[in-house]
């Protein structure tokens, strides 16, 4: 499942061929990899929520399992290695993602060196309703990925998402990363998409889908990610803490409603305030002339009788 999961990904970041709509699925993965002078081993750990319950692992292990469960939240605890600690949630009803990592270095005997990564991902499938739009009538929304985090030597970050349709090409997707949010080291967007760092510990990722016709089914995955790595002779250590971060948003017009495959997707967040349709902005502004129109008319009148 997780091979499939990273393949989508790709896929749709490169703008191929999307898989048809994979339902509802929460990912949290932390992964440690030890290398020195006796070779490399990792320790992996995951939960993972699939639509056929939650299940934990360690290192391919099954640790957990609860068939038929479907929480809008997944938490995989702190797990605590030699040198590292990392954790990792999602939230599909708050639309929030966080992941944390810290890496020391001075790992065991042999194999000093480490890196560590925690991952958080969540995917599901949506369905926007456009009220009284006809088959050429085109509707659009916003949605943002909000980002709070603070990083220290080697820590880094990835943020990625995606909204594609069955087997066809992602219609927007975006993948930034860095070493701060001030300090971008790749970045990948298609469709209208904007990056903006408001500082090393904030950014606010902000986009704008269109469909055409009175209904769209697509198919989103959101998905953070915290890295560091640390050498046995303390001369590099790292932290990531995205523990609080990566908030979803969606902004819709007035006549377009979205209902999800989970039926959790951003139950419990705030409204945001809706965007109007460019008729509405039409209205408004010529609202805005009339009104200045008869002010203007009010303050010659005025003028005259004194």
């Amino acid at each position: 499942m997780k091979i499939f999961a990273q393949v989508a990904v790709a896929l749709l970041l490169a703008g191929a061929a999307a898989p048809a709509m994979a339902g509802t699925f929460l990912w949290t993965e932390v992964e440690t990899d030890y290398y020195g002078t006796k070779g490399v081993f990792y320790k992996q750990d995951r939960l993972v929520r699939s639509d056929y319950g939650v299940f934990g692992s360690s290192n391919g292990e099954q640790t957990s399992r609860a068939y038929g469960a479907k929480p809008s939240r997944i938490d995989l605890p702190t797990v605590t290695n030699p040198a590292t600690t990392a954790s990792a949630y999602v939230d599909l009803a708050h639309g929030k993602l966080g992941a944390s990592v810290t890496d020391k270095g001075a790992g065991p005997e042999g194999y000093a060196n480490s890196s560590v990564r925690a991952e958080a991902s969540l995917e599901d499938d949506l369905i926007f309703t456009a009220a009284g739009a006809g088959a050429d009538t085109v509707s659009s929304f916003d949605f943002e990925m909000g980002l709070h985090g603070s990083f220290a030597g080697t820590g880094s970050w990835i943020a990625s998402g995606s909204f594609s349709e069955p087997n066809e090409p992602a219609r927007t997707s975006f993948s930034f990363s860095g070493t701060s949010f001030a300090d971008l080291t790749d970045r990948t967007a298609k469709g209208s998409i904007s990056y903006t760092a408001r500082s090393a510990d904030e950014a606010i990722v902000r986009g704008k889908v269109s469909f055409t016709g009175d209904s769209w089914s697509t198919h989103v995955i959101f998905t953070l990610r915290a890295l560091a790595r640390a050498l046995g002779d303390g001369s590099q250590s790292g932290l990531a803490d995205l523990g609080n971060t990566a908030t979803l948003r969606f902004a819709l017009p007035t006549n377009v409603t979205m209902t999800s495959a989970s039926g959790q997707f951003l139950t419990d967040v705030a409204p945001v305030s809706s965007v109007p349709e460019p008729g509405s902005w039409a209205l408004m502004l010529t609202g805005f002339v009339l009104v200045s129109g008869a002010t203007r008319q009010r303050r010659r009148r005025f003028a005259k009788s004194r």
